[in-house]
């Protein structure tokens, strides 16, 4: 399947599971409430674009056993948590939920989060207002903030991403250096930076159409992953810092096995 391809699927099942939650009842695991004091005489409804859509708490970990070694992530930052047998308000996309209390064996997983914090992305729709949705602890957008949304990872090695673009180090470490496109509506960048704590490097390499998301890739060397990313075109210099959140992140939800 093309990155097009599945962006267009991925997001299309994001719009699914917003629109059917803005007729939910409210349930365990919803986020604080953000909401302003209703106008006098009208009683207050919850934000379809804050709402939660499990019915565990977000925190719950998930532990999963993947080719990237094995992880117990709260299920809050899977992108999978929609598929969950916890979440009441999605179509079954296939035959069997997972459950979150079972061990799952799955090739790869992906994750989102907010730059510069790793915070949960709350948002159903995170690609919504340039990726910084308002929402708890974020409560309204500001240009240092995005989300990172991202759609899959796989093994670096591949020749799925790109590597002629990423695979030599730049001469100069933490600075994105801009990258010639074939496209002249398109502009492209590439950067690396060495891990804060692994003796090998981060790097990212995204391209963006001047008009909306970048789209790219971030690369963790000593994991040999590569994670099909969608940035906003303004967060390119701080990549890095979404480099390093994503190691961070990755490190604290290794799991033993």
């Amino acid at each position: 399947m093309s990155f097009a391809t599945k962006v267009i699927s991925s997001t299309a099942a994001l719009i699914c599971a917003g629109y059917l939650s803005a007729y939910a009842t409210p349930i365990t695991g919803d986020p604080p409430a953000q909401n302003e004091s209703p106008p006098l005489g009208r009683a207050a409804r919850p934000n379809p674009r804050t709402r939660w859509l499990l019915s565990v708490p977000p925190e719950t970990p998930v532990t999963i056993k993947s080719g990237f070694g094995k992880f117990r992530i709260p299920i809050g930052y899977l992108n999978e948590r929609f598929s969950f047998r916890q979440n009441p308000f999605v179509p079954d996309y296939g035959p069997v939920k997972p459950d979150v209390a079972d061990e799952q064996a799955w090739p790869s997983f992906s994750f989102n989060f907010w730059v510069p914090d790793g915070g949960m992305v709350w948002d159903s729709q995170p690609q919504v207002d340039n990726d910084r949705p308002v929402e708890p602890g974020h409560p309204k957008p500001r240009l240092q903030d995005f989300v990172v949304l991202m759609m899959s990872s796989e093994p670096a090695h591949t020749d799925d991403f790109r590597r002629a673009a990423i695979k030599a180090l730049p001469e100069e470490l933490g600075k994105p250096i801009p990258v010639e496109t074939n496209n002249p509506e398109t502009f492209a960048y590439k950067g690396a930076v060495r891990s804060p704590t692994h003796d090998r490097y981060l790097r990212f390499y995204v391209e963006c159409d001047r008009q909306d998301l970048c789209q790219g890739w971030m690369v963790i060397d000593h994991r040999d992953m590569a994670m099909r990313v969608i940035v906003p075109p303004d967060g390119i210099t701080a990549m890095f810092d979404a480099l390093r959140i994503a190691d961070k992140l990755l490190d604290a939800w290794q799991a033993p096995g």
